[in-house]
């Protein structure tokens, strides 16, 4: 029997990470109040009231988070055709100028799924502690 899976797996995914990254920010900016000299309670509740209306700020995140999936999946899907496209332009004639023709076509496909790649699982994150931006190569 097949167990009962949620409708779109993806929008629960991204809820439960934008839901970390929220409670993060809210945590980190606790813990500066902390440091100030206030109390843990205190510190919550400004941290909480800094961050603004938590389920607005959440339900912006979720729907840029969906956008930005459903176009990388787009563009991943554009550059497999592109891709397959481009195997039986190669593979179908003995003009080597056609065959350059797939060649190019496999070469697009291979550098959009790339940046489709890059996208979804950027390298490179900015971090700043009060301090100039500086790039963390670590996640």
């Amino acid at each position: 029997m097949i167990p009962n899976l949620p409708i779109n797996v993806d929008a629960i995914d991204v809820r439960r990470d934008v839901e970390e990254e929220l409670q993060f920010h809210v945590d980190m900016c606790a813990r500066d109040y902390e440091s100030q000299g206030l109390s843990r309670e205190e510190a919550g509740v400004l941290a909480k009231r800094r961050l603004g209306d938590v389920n607005a700020v959440k339900r912006q995140c979720v729907q840029i988070q969906m956008r930005t999936r459903m176009r990388v999946k787009a563009v991943s899907v554009l550059c497999a055709t592109i891709f397959v496209l481009g195997i039986v332009v190669k593979l179908s004639t003995d003009d080597y100028r056609v065959a350059r023709t797939g060649t190019v076509l496999i070469m697009i496909a291979l550098i959009g799924g790339l940046l489709a790649f890059v996208k979804t699982h950027s390298a490179l994150h900015l971090v700043s502690d009060k301090k100039p931006l500086r790039l963390d190569l670590t996640q």
